[in-house]
């Protein structure tokens, strides 16, 4: 745009001399120009309403310090000549916003793909986002700008650490509502049978199975169910480039020290959940970590999805959206500080009383 309105001062200068000293040669000059100016404002016109341009990524779950391609797919709607455009790439590196111009050549009508090569070393959420596109003309004088809304994220997780766990007797003894059941240790829910035995010697007359009794001709006992149910609550708050207080490395260390803790608890066999304000739906979600499936899901869901919140907000949020919920332990960070149960957790042991 900036081309098309130097060529209209240049045009008006020269239409002004032509004036002082009379010249018609100026004259047809500046009315060439004029025209010429015209053609291609209206040709660019045309050319920007076909073009449509969009960014995805094959995966969105990548190693540290591999190379990826990511796949911008230029559409030409238009049979008209086609030449040079250039896309501008929005993107955040966990320290800043950063602008990457990219010239690229459209070389046919209909779908032109081009792939972009990018490495990422941090851990952290990386959302890459097609801004603008300058679309130029046959002679490269004159560009029309053209803005798109589409964006591929990707993401590295961080690599746990090791953590040294004492689980106390409130952890493993924890009783709670769960629809998951223990697969090892009877328990109390009468919703739900465990396992079907023979009677012993203190066994209650209430739990006698008279009819499976009656089949087998010996009397059979039921044994019901332990709720696998969550002890634990991890808070996931990070702050995020934009947010007031925010540093690259806290932030790194941060998803370091709730993946670590996270993964943990999940290999010691403590299920627990994930809690994140989520800036999609605008309202607290959880998820239940027990296995490795549910580790990656709740990480990856929190890292992408999760907006900042004050811990005090968070758990007052959370007691209201759960009222009744009962747990032993809370692990959140505060002040970039990973604390548990209102004591700074430092590195090495983690008891939980």
């Amino acid at each position: 745009m900036i081309s098309f309105i130097i060529t209209i001062i240049v045009i008006a200068c020269m239409a002004y001399m032509s004036l002082i000293y009379e010249s018609t040669s100026l004259v047809r000059l500046c009315v060439a120009g004029a025209m010429f100016l015209v053609v291609a404002f209206v040709y660019l016109m045309i050319r920007r309403k076909m073009i449509k341009c969009r960014i995805n990524a094959p995966i969105t779950l990548v190693d540290a310090n591999k190379t990826i391609n990511l796949r911008v797919m230029v559409r030409n709607n238009s049979r008209m000549i086609t030449d040079k455009i250039k896309l501008q790439i929005r993107y955040s590196d966990t320290r800043k916003i950063r602008k990457k111009w990219i010239s690229l050549f459209l070389a046919k009508y209909g779908e032109n793909e081009f792939t972009i090569p990018v490495m990422l070393t941090d851990a952290g959420y990386y959302e890459f986002e097609v801004h603008k596109c300058h679309i130029y003309d046959r002679l490269g004088l004159f560009y029309i700008s053209k803005r798109f809304s589409s964006s591929a994220g990707l993401m590295v997780l961080p690599e746990p650490k090791d953590i040294t766990f004492r689980l106390g007797e409130r952890i493993r003894n924890f009783y709670g509502d769960s629809d998951i059941y223990d697969d090892v240790r009877p328990g109390k829910d009468s919703g739900q049978i465990f396992d079907i035995r023979e009677f012993r010697d203190g066994d209650k007359v209430q739990r006698i199975n008279w009819k499976l009794s009656a089949k087998k001709g010996c009397l059979l006992v039921r044994e019901d169910s332990q709720p696998k149910a969550c002890p634990v609550i991890l808070f996931f708050s990070v702050r995020r480039i934009g947010d007031k207080g925010y540093r690259a490395d806290a932030y790194s260390k941060a998803l370091e020290s709730i993946s670590s803790i996270s993964f943990a608890l999940m290999d010691k066999g403590c299920p627990h959940f994930m809690v994140w304000n989520s800036k999609s739906r605008n309202t607290l979600i959880r998820v239940r970590v027990d296995d490795e499936e549910s580790f990656f899901l709740a990480m990856t869901g929190a890292m992408a999805d999760s907006v900042f919140q004050e811990y005090e907000d968070m758990k007052q949020a959370y007691r209201e959206k759960y009222r009744g919920e009962i747990y032993v332990s809370e692990i959140y960070l505060k002040n970039d500080k990973l604390m548990m149960d209102g004591e700074s957790v430092t590195d090495g042991e983690i008891v939980f009383k």
